[in-house]
């Protein structure tokens, strides 16, 4: 997905001979790779800059020929240039609240000497629900009006909201992104439809008889094991310590009836109106 759109900016770019990417906290250099392993159009003009203040981060970083360059600081110089900071948005200073045994606190920045350092301050805010003491959590607040997207990231809410409920005519989907739930928030709900995030369910206690349980699913797809880094032209990579077979395995357990659906990338689903067990992988 990345090696496309590079190509439809070196395209948009005019095709230039030198076309400069640079990924700014690039950690072990996993996304370089995976661009080069795409073999864009853009392949033979393209010079990745992997920006990484980690020592041993960079000592792995893929600079085996002159199209890689590994460098602890951003550099200066004209374009045309492509700045990806994917992993840099984790540790942007925006508003953070961390739950205190005192209940929610903002974490703000203090000075200690020469140096800066972090301090919990009393907040006027806190997420819906609760939390582990030491859960920190970013752009608190809730979506109380319809989105218009494409949305910026900072537009979306960190409310205590761990699944959306999705109501259509014959069909009622629940999605179930990260592998936790609050039962409360399940309580006389109905989902034909189940999409189980399977990144962290062994973490979780009890997750899968849980979900089953409170939204007795007619169908039940597991999402979020996939290593995407990958070429999605290779099909389908898992990632690290997901068991896929176990996972299905306990749906036909706790769910005997229900139907279960393993997809690859760009597989459709058709789930007839009121009648989610007759689901089947459409053509495409």
């Amino acid at each position: 997905m990345v090696a496309r759109a590079l190509d439809g900016w070196w395209i948009e770019a005019g095709r230039p001979e030198v076309f400069e990417v640079v990924e700014v906290g690039a950690g072990p250099g996993s996304l370089a790779r995976s661009v080069r392993a795409a073999r864009p159009a853009c392949a033979a003009a393209l010079r990745l800059v992997l920006v990484e203040v980690s020592a041993s981060q960079r000592a792995v970083h893929p600079v085996d020929d002159l199209s890689v360059v590994s460098r602890s600081t951003v550099p200066d110089g004209p374009g045309p240039r492509v700045v990806l900071a994917n992993e840099l948005l984790d540790n942007l200073p925006f508003g953070l609240l961390e739950r205190t045994a005192d209940g929610w606190a903002e974490v703000r920045i203090g000075v200690e000497g020469d140096e800066l350092v972090e301090v919990l301050g009393a907040s006027g805010e806190a997420p819906l629900g609760d939390a582990a003491i030491g859960v920190r959590v970013p752009l608190q607040g809730e979506v109380r009006t319809t989105p218009h997207g494409p949305g910026r990231f900072w537009h979306y809410r960190m409310g205590g909201a761990f699944g959306l409920l999705i109501k259509t005519p014959g069909v009622t989907i629940y999605h179930n992104g990260s592998a936790d739930l609050i039962d409360a928030e399940l309580d006389g709900e109905h989902a034909d439809v189940l999409l189980a995030g399977l990144a962290g369910r062994k973490g979780t206690e009890n997750y899968v008889g849980r979900l089953i349980g409170a939204l007795q699913p007619k169908l039940v797809v597991p999402t979020h094991h996939d290593a995407f880094f990958a070429p999605l032209e290779r099909g389908l990579h898992l990632l690290p310590g997901i068991d896929v077979e176990g996972f299905v395995s306990e749906v036909y357990r706790r769910a005997p009836g229900a139907c279960v659906i393993t997809q690859d990338y760009e597989e459709p689903i058709c789930v007839p109106p009121h009648d989610a067990r007759g689901s089947v992988l459409a053509a495409g």
